[in-house]
């Protein structure tokens, strides 16, 4: 059976084009802080609670959606105000690839994220990464819904799931594309710590450089 070679690459954001791990602790510590909640001073803290975008993870903090909002907007402001400090560049090699991907006549990049529309904006702008993607999905404050924007690429670009491959750094982002039946291509360079979990349910797709996710993206585009 011949392999279908993929004409859509779609990237995850966080600990795929940047590694924010610093930058988001920062941010919910000070959002948690204002709002008298402490003791979330590491990524292992807020884990438990990731799966919706940022303002959904407060209000799950908070157990109320008025709080988490207003909690939200002081999340903003940190993320803004040490965006230079914590992360002041992607992720060593990203925007080199996303270059020769897009220069490639045959493939066509998309972004689907977990994270909320305001820190992407700010991110993207901030790197000038909205430039290479046809589509980008963001996340919702319900849950997660990677599934979902997937299949609003599909709609958008005009594509089905067999010419899609995404780019992800979590055994989350394998299992929901597997819902929809895309392949995913793992990373660990900014988690290495990750790799034997990513090896474990997608063996031989996980790259702990952006040289090698580089190479295992060629082996399978068009």
């Amino acid at each position: 059976m011949l392999k279908i070679k993929k004409s859509v690459v779609i990237f995850d954001v966080d600990g795929t084009m940047v590694d924010s791990t610093d930058l988001m602790v920062a941010s919910f510590g000070a959002a948690l802080a204002a709002e008298g909640v402490k003791g979330f001073d590491s990524e292992s803290d807020l884990l438990p609670y990731y799966g919706p975008d940022e303002k959904g993870v407060l209000r799950k903090i908070l157990h109320d959606a008025g709080r988490g909002d207003r909690a939200f907007k002081t999340f903003l402001k940190t993320y803004e105000d040490r965006h230079h400090d914590l992360m002041p560049h992607p992720i060593d090699g990203i925007p080199e690839l996303l270059r020769r991907l897009r220069d490639r006549r045959t493939l066509r990049l998309a972004c689907v994220t977990g994270r909320s529309q305001e820190t992407l904006d700010y991110t993207f702008e901030t790197f000038n990464l909205a430039r290479f993607f046809e589509s980008i999905q963001t996340g919702s404050p319900k849950g997660v819904n990677k599934p979902d924007s997937m299949r609003r690429v599909f709609d958008e670009l005009g594509v089905n799931h067999n010419e899609c491959v995404y780019v992800g750094d979590t055994v989350a982002d394998v299992n929901s594309m597997r819902q929809v039946g895309v392949m995913t291509i793992s990373v660990c360079y900014a988690h290495p710590e990750n790799r034997a979990d990513l090896e474990r349910v997608n063996p031989g797709l996980v790259a702990s450089s952006v040289p090698e996710l580089e190479k295992l993206l060629i082996a399978n585009v068009r």
